[in-house]
Formats: structure tokens, sequence, C-alpha cells
């Protein structure tokens, strides 16, 4: 008897879990768009708009009249959670007046069948035929008894309603007469950029309705193909400055690329604000390019560490870009993960320019967020949202974590021309000019293993994708402020959840520096690491324990420390006070001691990938490309 009873337990609970999970599947709706000609056109650029374009069905046809609707058979499949969007309206203004009747008895109809199904609906009208009235200037808005029967019916009935003859009309008006034809391809069709707008403003009222609003992204870029023989290419975004003015550049194959109104390059695009309608590229070479509107949210002396700073933004996958004036040390977090570590943190030169930084490819549900700032400041210039590189193959993406031998100092810029044992440098910094990768360094100074984990890399474990890279190194802080046996734990949580997403880990032990374990003055030997050796070879067990890849920068280093000698070191690899001519900041690296210290990193992932080796996990590092 108590089987049979466990064995029912167990079948309703199945049922239960198979009734749950059809619910949250039958919430997951559908769009559904009948119309005629002019829905069909922008139809096309909505499905850009979807996350998973089977949930949506752009069912407009050319010719098509609304009272047609109810008879489709991909209308009977209609159910809860779907939204269905109707734009009619082109083809019955050249109907007699009277069948204007037969038009609301359709409206009637076709609405009450979709509530009955418990789906939404949302109307759009027609767009504007091309009207433009020179005398005045402006765009006569498309007027007729169809038009105007559906916005009445709409409000009647609190239904949404979108104005896409209002739209257009303004467009055109903006345009002027001379720029119609970057609104209208010809008297009864818009251009490619214009239904791109319209469906845009449709997305903006589907992002409204819940059941939907995970099927959608956001995808305002356009791209061209550069011609042979082309040196600067003008292009009209008379449209998209409707939203914003300012504007994201990414080239594809581009060399000298500059743009007129450039606000910042941040390596990875410009940013530039459109002149006069318009956003003008030059370069000496490029294959194609693609131009993003960019969403600026002004924190400007907000002090986001007491109250974050919220605004909203539409779902997609963005790249977010903050800059920070004031030269003090800051990390920004994004709805509670961390882009971005030691901002304008200056180390040993003075910060002029403002510190930008830029976090690849965050992926945004989109609705309300909050930024906030922790550190010496609270002060950011602006949020900036930008859609993702589309037109260049991902690159790999490497994120870092660790202390502040490997973090960024600003400004970033080194140019290998600094003096000597100047110019305080983390050696993450300058990873990018040895990897053809994209590297978001996280690293902050003064952190340890256990407080990184904490608050820096859960923004790993969400935007982590398969494929990418994880470098950690920690030791150094954890002498004083951790034990080994907590360092140790913390770094192996984050190998564990780093390779459940797919990530791949490589630990790494802190370089020996002239400020610990060396022993006498002049030696020559290898140094211990002192009172750290126990730190940095608990890395090295770490890795031999998880079988993860792991880079010995603590023999690499001292191996070759050994060699220069302790007073080389000094002078070269560290911080030389040069006004006292002797030994200053022993513990951190000069420029050129980074740049040493990232080649041996280096060296150690090359011999990673020349060997073909394999993590426990089955991991390669073949797909990273060394320059």
């Amino acid at each position: 008897m108590k089987r049979v009873l466990s064995l029912f337990l167990i079948i309703c609970i199945f049922l239960s879990s198979f009734a749950i999970v059809c619910a949250e599947e039958e919430l997951k709706g559908t769009v559904y768009l009948f119309g005629d000609d002019w829905a069909k056109a922008w139809g096309e650029s909505l499905n850009g708009f979807m996350y998973d374009p089977v949930r949506f069905k752009n069912l407009a046809e050319s010719g098509d009249l609304l009272t047609r609707v109810a008879k489709k058979e991909a209308f009977s499949h209609i159910k809860k959670g779907d939204v269905v969007i109707l734009s009619y309206g082109i083809l019955e203004k050249d109907r007699p007046s009277d069948k204007n009747a037969e038009f609301k008895k359709a409206l009637e109809e076709v609405t009450e069948a979709i509530a009955k199904n418990g789906a939404e609906v949302i109307f759009a009208s027609v767009c504007s035929t091309m009207r433009f009235n020179t005398l005045t200037g402006q765009m006569a808005e498309t007027k007729n008894f169809y038009t105007e029967t559906t916005r009445n019916f709409a409000k009647s009935k609190a239904v949404t309603y979108i104005d896409l003859a209002a739209l257009t009309a303004t467009m055109a008006t903006r345009a002027g007469s001379n720029g119609a034809s970057s609104i209208y391809k010809s008297t009864l069709s818009l251009t490619e950029a214009a239904n791109k707008m319209c469906a845009y403003e449709v997305f903006l009222a589907l992002n409204e309705i819940a059941t939907v609003r995970d099927n959608l992204k956001i995808s305002l870029s356009r791209t061209y193909t550069i011609q042979p023989g082309e040196w600067n290419k003008s292009f009209d975004v008379t449209v998209e400055n409707r939203l914003t003015d300012t504007f994201a550049v990414y080239a594809k194959g581009g060399v000298g690329v500059a743009c007129e109104g450039m606000l910042f390059d941040d390596g990875k695009a410009i940013v530039t604000k459109s002149v006069n309608g318009k956003v003008n590229v030059s370069f000496t070479s490029c294959e194609a390019l693609q131009i993003t509107p960019v969403f600026t949210f002004n924190a400007n002396a907000f002090a986001t560490k007491d109250t974050p700073f919220k605004a909203t933004a539409l779902p997609g996958e963005y790249d977010i870009t903050v800059r920070k004036t004031e030269p003090l040390k800051a990390s920004v977090y994004f709805d509670n993960y961390l882009i971005a570590s030691n901002l304008d943190m200056p180390g040993t030169q003075q910060v002029v320019d403002a510190a930008i930084h830029t976090f690849d490819r965050y992926h945004f549900t989109g609705g309300e967020f909050n930024v906030t700032v922790k550190g010496l400041t609270d002060k950011l210039d602006f949020i900036m949202l930008r859609e993702s590189n589309i037109i260049n193959e991902k690159k790999p993406r490497i994120f870092m974590g660790g202390d502040s031998t490997v973090c960024n100092y600003y400004p970033l810029l080194r140019t290998g021309q600094e003096a000597d044992g100047t110019v305080m440098t983390g050696w993450g910094m300058l990873l990018e000019k040895y990897v053809d990768a994209r590297v978001m360094n996280l690293a902050a100074s003064g952190d340890w293993a256990e407080n990184w984990l904490i608050n820096s890399f859960p923004v790993i474990e969400k935007e982590g994708e398969k494929g990418d890279i994880f470098i950690v190194q920690f030791g150094i802080n954890d002498h004083d402020k951790s034990t080994v046996e907590k360092m140790k734990a913390s770094l192996g949580e984050m190998l564990d959840r780093s390779v459940a997403k797919g990530i791949i880990p490589i630990l790494v032990s802190p370089q020996i520096s002239a400020g610990y374990g060396w022993g006498e003055e002049g030696d020559m030997g290898k140094s211990d690491g002192g009172a750290y050796s126990e730190f940095f070879d608990a890395v090295r067990l770490l890795a031999e324990e998880k079988g993860c890849f792991y880079v010995d920068l603590t023999d690499l280093s001292s191996g070759w420390f050994s060699e220069v000698g302790r007073s080389e070191v000094y002078k070269l690899y560290h911080l030389w006070d040069y006004e006292k001519n002797a030994p200053g900041d022993m513990m951190h690296l000069s420029s050129r001691g980074a740049d040493a210290m990232c080649s041996f990193f280096v060296l150690g992932i090359r011999k990673i990938i020349e060997a073909n080796a394999t993590d426990k996990w089955g991991n390669t590092l073949n797909h990273l490309k060394i320059w």
C-alpha cells in the first residue's frame, strides 16, 4: 500500500510540474502581424527585433483587407499570451465611403475574437503617403475614413494604437522636400531605414507587453559594404536622429578611420555626433562599416554611492561605456554587476583626460537599470549603451581578476617609450597587445581572492559564454587579509563556477617582486617569495588539484630576475625614485616591468597551445591567437 501511495505522489508531482511548464510555455506569446502592403514591408524589419523569430509571424499580404483576417487559418491558432497587430487602411481608402460600415463591423468582430482567445490586440495605422507641400514645407498626414475609424475605435476600446501615419509625416517634414528620398522609395513605399523606424515604433509598443518582452531585442544598427576606391562615406541618419544624435561607428578591416564630430575612440568603436542629420566617415581603407545609435545617460555630479543612478533601456546585447573625470579610484556596477574596475586609478601619472572604459557584450533584459559607483569617488560623467559589434567576427573574450600588479591604471596608453622604472602599470593592461581577443581587466588594487569572488566575479558568471577565458591571479594581498585555506577555497569556487558556464579558467601565480623574499643585497639567486611563498605555492597546488591551465609567473619572473640581478630589477622593473636615486616602490611594476610580466604570461600560454594541451574538462586554448 505504501508503494502504491508513493507512486501516486510521484505521478501527482510529475503532472504538477508538467502543468507548470505548460503554463509557462503558454505565457511565452507569439506575435502575429496581419496587414497590407505597408505592414508587410515594415514587418520584415520587425523580424530583426526578435531574439526568437519563430515566435513572430509576419502574415501581412499585398492587397489584403481587414475583412479577410478572421477567415485565415493562422487566425484560429491565436491563444492566450499572444499579441495580434492589425494594420489596414491603404486599400480601403480607395473604396466607396459607404464601405466604412463594413470595416467597422470587421474591427468589432476581429477584436472580439482575439480577446475571446485571451490574446492582446495592437492597431497600427497605415503610413503617410508622400504628399509634401513645398509651400508650407510640411508633410501632409494621410487621412481617410479607415485610418480615422481605426484610431477612434482603438480609443473607445482602450486598445494600443500606433500612429505610423503621424510618425512618417513627421519624419518626412524633418527631411524636407530635398530629403524625401531618405523616407520614401516611391509614393506608396518607404525606404529600408524608414521601414525600420516604423518597426521600431511597433517594437516599443510590444516591449510594454510582459508576455512577449523576453522575445525582443533592440537592433537598430545599419551596415554598409565599402566599395574599392572609396575613401569616405556619408550616412543619412535622419530617421535615427529621432532617437539620438550620438552614434558608434564600427569598422571591419578599417585603417585610418575618422569621423566628423568625433567624441572619443575607445579602441572598439568611434563614438561621434551626427552633423546635419549625417554621420561622415573617412578612412584609408575599409571593408565595411556599422552605424549604431548610442543611448547616453547623463550622470554628471550624481551621487551614485548613496542613491543608484536609474534609467530605462530596451533589451539587447550592448557594449556599455562609462566615463569618469575625477581622478580617484572607483569601480562601477551595472545592476549590481561589476563592469569597470580601478577606474581612473592614476598610479604614478597625473590623469588629465577622463577615464573611459567599455564592457563588451553585456546582455540586458530591458526595463529599468541602476548604476552604482564604489570607491574613493561616486561621480560619473555618463553611461552609454550601444549595440555590440555585428560586422566583425566575435573575438574570444578574456576576463581578468587580480590585484594591483594586474589591474588598469590611467591613462591606459603605454607607448613603450616610458623611462625605465617609471609609470605604474598592471600587466593585464598590456595583454591585448599580445593576443587577438577582447580583454576585460576587472582586477583591482588591494584586492584579494575572497573579496573579489564576492564583489567582482558574479559578472563573469552572468556574462561569460562557452569559449571565453578567465585569467585569475591572487596571493599577494591574501597574505595580509586572508589565509591560504580561504584563498584556495575562493579560487576553487571561481574555477568550478566558471567551468559550469563553459568558461576556460587559467590560474596564475603572482610574479616575484623585489619588495619581498629576495635575500641579501646583490643576491643573483632565484627568489623564493619569502613570507609570500606559501600563498604562491598554494596557487600551483590548486591548479594541480583542479586540473586547470596554469601559468607559473612566480617561477618565470624569478628566473629572469635572477639573471638580470637585483639592482637592475630595482631600476628597470619596479618604480625607481629618481630624485633620491634610490629604490622607490619595490612591490609594483613599472611600464617595462609590466610588459615583461605580460610577455612571460604569454610565453606560458604559447607553450600550452604548442603542446595542444587540454585541461581536466577537455578544453584547449587553440582558439586563442597570439600575435
